[in-house]
């Protein structure tokens, strides 16, 4: 149910600052204060992108791509730990140097 309601919430909260941009944009004095609107703008239409494909996309392609991020994850932690037995390795070839 959580799934179902947050990208309906997101997406209105996602249109609601578009109507805010939309009428400000262009009018500030300043060149930074047009950047600010076209940033907001920008960044509303990337939600409202990011929530509609959210809402379209089927249960079977949802459980693709968790199980891509699964996978993913999975990687990075087997690199991280190879990574953490190297150094410990070194950690104890510099020890036997240091001794010897």
């Amino acid at each position: 149910m959580k799934r179902k309601i947050l990208p309906f919430i997101n997406l209105g909260l996602a249109v609601v600052m578009l109507f805010f941009a939309l009428p400000k944009l262009g009018t500030a004095v300043e060149p930074i204060g047009n950047a600010f609107w076209i940033a907001w703008t920008a960044l509303a239409g990337l939600a409202i992108a990011a929530n509609g494909n959210t809402l379209l996309m089927s249960e079977e392609k949802r459980e693709r791509l968790l199980a891509i991020k699964r996978h993913r994850a999975l990687r990075f932690e087997r690199k991280l730990a190879a990574i953490g037995v190297k150094a410990a390795t070194r950690k104890k070839k510099e020890r036997v140097n240091e001794t010897a």
